[in-house]
Formats: C-alpha cells, structure tokens, sequence
C-alpha cells in the first residue's frame, strides 16, 4: 500500500539531493506521464508518482516510507537551525 499525503511536490528536488547525499542511485528521467522520480534503495527501484486527486503530494511506495520519513526529519531539524 502506498502513502499518499507524505511528500509536497515541492520537496521532491530536495529529496533526490538528499537521496543523492546518503548514496542512493536517482534516476531522474520520468517515464509515462505519472511517474516523478525513481530511486534505488534496498537493492529495488522505487518510484514517485503524481495523483490526479490532491496533485499537490505525490504518492510513495510502502517499502520507501521510512526513507522518506528519514528525510522529513532531517529537513525539519535543518530548518529549526536556521
């Protein structure tokens, strides 16, 4: 099952760098019109898709949701720093 209110549109760039900043393989070409961002973790590809109700999130994989849960954190903390 995936989440679906977890992650902005807005974060996914953010996400890739950070994805990119712990070693994680990013491959950034979409394919079909859904898909946003797809990414390598646990030896499998996970992807990010669009929805076409609440376009505002995207939706994320069941597998992939303690790693994006790591990131929310992390950037909550950076930007309570600043």
């Amino acid at each position: 099952m995936a989440h679906r209110y977890l992650l902005h549109k807005t974060q996914v760039d953010e996400f890739a760098l950070w994805l990119e900043g712990i070693n994680v393989e990013v491959d950034r070409k979409p394919r079909g019109n859904y898909q946003i961002l797809g990414f390598n973790f646990g030896n499998r590809w996970h992807y990010l898709y669009s929805r076409n109700h609440m376009p505002e999130h995207v939706t994320v994989p069941e597998p992939a949701y303690g790693l994006v849960r790591r990131f929310i954190h992390a950037r909550r903390e950076k930007h309570a720093t600043l």
